[in-house]
């Protein structure tokens, strides 16, 4: 009976030693527990960019800027020629001289000669032909002055035919050469050439005058633009 009782309060003993143990215990972790929790920051969370149906406050959307649309740098296209010009000619303008000016080159016509007449063969009566000279004795050609004109005169008597004129009353020009002459180089002489009839006459004249018309060509010197010859024909 004694064991039994003394066993006992062993057991007591080792449930007031686990009582103060838990009591220390629950003392030491009491103020974790009443003390509130250490708040961290909690991590912002993106919402979406659409608002629940249930949201008080209607959702402003955001206004992105347009993108900005840098044209590329023009190209600028350079034109092939479609034909390729000429060069341009300058024309070749002489110096101008006064009309009057002593520097200006002049020509200067002239009757160097009257041939005496030639029987034409084969041809009855008085039928002769006559050549006539004519130089340019000036410093310059007649091209840029004009044309110029010879005009042959038949004497007979104290009568003074042109040839024209000898033609139409009597048929007596067989024929002639040009007498416009358009153009005479300096110092250059051309050949004229007169087939008259001279019906029957003997004695005769020629008068040649160059450069003659109502409107001459201006020369150095316009003295000196005629000549007369006398002959006596020996056909029959």
């Amino acid at each position: 009976m004694s064991e039994h009782n003394q066993s006992h309060p062993r057991w007591l003993v080792a449930a007031v030693v686990v009582g103060v143990i838990s009591i220390v215990v629950i003392a030491a972790a009491f103020p974790n527990i009443v003390s509130p929790l250490d708040s961290r920051p909690t991590p912002t969370v993106w919402q979406a960019t659409v608002s629940p149906s249930g949201s008080s406050s209607s959702y402003q959307p955001e206004l992105l800027p347009p993108p900005t649309y840098t044209p590329p740098p023009t190209r600028t296209l350079t034109p092939v020629p479609t034909n390729t010009p000429l060069p341009t000619r300058t024309p070749f303008i002489l110096p101008t001289i006064a009309f009057d000016s002593p520097l200006l080159l002049l020509p200067d016509l002239t009757v160097t000669g009257i041939g005496n007449p030639i029987c034409v063969p084969d041809r009855k009566g008085t039928i002769v032909e006559i050549g006539i000279f004519i130089r340019n004795i000036g410093r310059a050609g007649t091209r840029y002055f004009g044309s110029f004109r010879v005009d042959v005169f038949l004497l007979m008597g104290q009568q003074r035919y042109g040839l024209d004129e000898w033609a139409q009353k009597f048929n007596g020009v067989i024929g002639t050469s040009n007498m416009e002459i358009s153009s005479l180089d300096a110092n250059a002489d051309v050949k004229l050439t007169v087939v008259l009839d001279l019906k029957g006459n003997k004695d005769f004249g020629v008068e040649v005058l160059v450069n003659s018309g109502g409107d001459p060509m201006r020369e150095e010197d316009m003295t000196n633009n005629s000549l007369t010859k006398y002959f006596s024909a020996q056909c029959y």
